[in-house]
């Protein structure tokens, strides 16, 4: 049980490092990293829905959640901007 968690965690933390290091290099080619962090919130659900229902690895499922969690803070930022 223990061993799962830390494996999915350690998938969260890799997912997240993926996605900082994209949004890194493609932040100057794009004027918004709203539309991006959209799409990856979207393909990040739908692949941890196939791998939930197909595959069932820790670890796969532990990278899309981190790059899920890490595409909504974009997506929050520009929100809380757009309102004030």
């Amino acid at each position: 049980m223990i061993d799962n968690i830390l494996i999915f965690v350690s998938g969260m933390i890799l997912g997240g490092f993926i996605y900082v290091q994209i949004e890194n290099r493609i932040k100057n080619k794009l004027t918004s990293l709203k539309r991006f962090g959209q799409i990856v919130t979207f393909l990040s659900i739908m692949f941890i829905s196939i791998n939930y229902l197909t595959l069932k690895h820790i670890l796969i499922y532990g990278i899309f959640t981190g790059t899920l969690i890490f595409s909504l803070i974009p997506q929050m930022i520009n929100n809380n901007i757009e309102d004030k």
